[in-house]
């Protein structure tokens, strides 16, 4: 039981990882995207 419990602990944390690698990414994204917003006009070329 307490190998079963610690495996839990180490799964926890391993999930709070990925989940607050997810959060940095994001808000670099939407950091980067407010810094260098794409005009009308480059979008209109990059759907052709």
């Amino acid at each position: 039981m307490n190998t079963f419990l610690f495996s839990l602990k180490v799964m926890g944390i391993g999930l709070i990882g990925i989940f607050s690698v997810t959060v940095v990414l994001i808000i670099a994204m939407v950091i980067l995207t407010r810094l260098f917003p794409v005009s009308a006009e480059k979008q209109d070329e990059e759907s052709k």
